[in-house]
């Protein structure tokens, strides 16, 4: 099974991902975190390779 980087926190997904240490600097953060609202699992999965 693929590693989507998606959690669910009780009815909301989040997407999750951290930066390589090497483009910290670039983004100005440690990880990206988005909340992908109340998606079915399929949403979610298409809403990440989004992202």
């Amino acid at each position: 099974m693929p590693r989507t980087h998606l959690r669910r926190r009780r009815q909301t997904v989040f997407f999750r991902r951290i930066i390589p240490h090497d483009l910290r600097q670039r983004f100005g953060q440690r990880e990206i975190l988005r909340s992908l609202g109340q998606a079915t699992p399929g949403e979610a999965r298409r809403m990440a390779q989004r992202l």
